[in-house]
């Protein structure tokens, strides 16, 4: 299971990163698509929720140990608290199920909500950054709700970007339509 490190105010660094401009995409590149995440159960959302909030509570070096590490310690916690060994077993069996689709279906609801709790508006470093350049090509690496993507396309970029949240990707495609502006997306985690 990929765990994610949460990461509450961006750095211009990686803002630097999510947008990289360069000459070896072309506009022929297909659009990809995968099947879309079934929705988690309230009871997955329930556990994964648990295992997260632990998770992020961890030291770094933790948070990017093994899994029979991570684990381990997730089995120790629930034993602490008074879980059973079968409770704590399917606990843990469930977490290993979900793998990485518990974590994109919690972007997903994130990203697709219909207050968003998070800017909607481009980034204004993006922005700043841009402003007098020639449009050219632009990859959005987790382009989320598309705000970026959209607005470079929007200045006239050849823009592409990809997150492995699938159903905000496909909102990110409907609100390109709206708009009228042509961007390249595809769903994919790396």
């Amino acid at each position: 299971m990929r765990r994610y490190r949460v990461v509450s105010q961006p750095t211009p660094w990686i803002l630097a990163v999510v947008l990289l401009l360069f000459a070896g995409i072309g506009p022929t590149m297909a659009q990809q698509s995968a099947p879309r995440t079934p929705a988690a159960s309230a009871t997955e959302v329930a556990t994964y929720k648990a295992f997260r909030a632990r998770t992020t509570r961890q030291a770094v070096a933790l948070q990017n140990a093994s899994d029979d590490v991570v684990f381990g310690g997730y089995r120790e916690e629930l034993r602490q608290q008074g879980k059973s060994p079968q409770e704590i077993a399917a606990t843990v069996a469930s977490l290993k199920a979900m793998g990485d689709r518990a974590e994109v279906e919690r972007w997903n609801r994130i990203l697709t909500a219909p207050q968003p709790a998070f800017n909607t508006a481009p980034n204004a470093f993006l922005v700043a950054m841009t402003k007098g350049l020639k449009p050219g090509r632009s990859l959005d690496v987790g382009m989320g709700q598309g705000r970026n993507t959209i607005y470079l396309a929007q200045q006239g970029w050849d823009s592409i970007g990809f997150d492995p949240a699938d159903r905000a990707v496909a909102s990110d495609e409907e609100q390109a339509k709206r708009l009228g502006v042509k961007i390249t997306m595809w769903v994919s985690n790396c």
